[in-house]
């Protein structure tokens, strides 16, 4: 059984913390990327309405974050860096799925 140091532990802590900092500003571009091919694939070829831009994807989003609000806390507690690849995941999850819909189509 092996235990760390409270340095080790603070090491651990900032290069995590670090690493979600640096991984955060990827993730929301990625959320402006799906939504981007999702509006595409559904909304502009049943609508005929214009595709979006990535920053209008982004922009959309947030305005729509405005409304719908925070999702509800899991029950289990997370990392801030352990939640932002579970949304990533998420994300490409449901890119995948809106794409194998829209050639179904």
């Amino acid at each position: 059984m092996t235990y760390r140091s409270r340095g080790e532990d603070s090491f651990v802590s900032i290069v995590a913390a670090l690493l979600t900092l640096v991984l955060f500003i990827p993730a929301v571009i990625l959320n402006g990327v799906v939504l981007k091919y999702l509006w595409a694939w559904h909304v502009s070829t049943t609508f005929g309405v214009e595709p979006l831009s990535v920053v209008a994807a982004l922009g959309l989003s947030f305005t729509a974050q405005v409304f719908i609000g925070q999702p509800a806390k899991a029950d289990k507690e997370y990392t801030a860096l352990q939640a932002l690849v579970i949304m990533s995941l998420g994300k490409l999850f449901l890119l995948f799925v809106g794409w194998l819909i829209f050639l179904a189509r």
